[in-house]
């Protein structure tokens, strides 16, 4: 939070709820987690691949009629650091992976039918605009070998994304593997 400023309800509940996160969860992952103050996501090479472990819960916007098509699953910051990680993925390099507790894809039925049902999604569908916005980049810098790794929804799958940009004649394919 800015200095002077007070947290609003959201963020007193995420203060105590980012502390058992760090305490309980963070510590088993395979290296010590070095957490800034400010953020939950970060960037880090595991066993000679690149991995972006996304924060995707406690930079998320509330979500309503008027802007589900814009909210943001994850902050500014965020997103343009993921955007520079994905850009850094040059057609041979090794695989590297972008770790997310929401699903990437593949989408829900129901938004095919009625795109304001992404208002009950709680994966990355649900925020159609960080969606579209993290597939463009994929596309617009031919960034190959990118895996989504996730573990949320009680569904375990693997999906191969072809993302197509028809104006810069580019195809693209990406992995999302996802785990209950």
């Amino acid at each position: 939070l800015p200095p002077g400023r007070r947290p609003d309800a959201k963020e007193k509940m995420l203060i105590p709820a980012r502390s058992q996160y760090l305490r309980k969860q963070r510590v088993m992952w395979p290296s010590k987690p070095q957490v800034r103050s400010d953020r939950l996501w970060r960037e880090d090479r595991l066993h000679g691949h690149d991995f972006f472990f996304a924060d995707t819960r406690t930079e998320r916007e509330g979500r309503r009629v008027a802007n589900f098509r814009s909210a943001r699953i994850m902050g500014s910051a965020q997103m343009a650091a993921l955007k520079t990680w994905i850009a850094a993925r040059v057609p041979n390099s090794p695989p590297g992976f972008i770790v997310s507790s929401s699903i990437l894809l593949p989408r829900r039925l129901p938004l095919v039918r009625s795109e304001s049902m992404a208002l009950h999604c709680d994966s990355w569908c649900g925020y159609p605009g960080s969606l579209r916005e993290v597939l463009a980049c994929l596309c617009a810098h031919d960034a190959r070998r990118v895996v989504f790794l996730s573990g949320d929804e009680h569904v375990s799958c693997i999906a191969t994304i072809t993302i197509e940009c028809k104006a810069l004649h580019k195809r693209v394919v990406a992995r999302s593997i996802h785990s209950s």
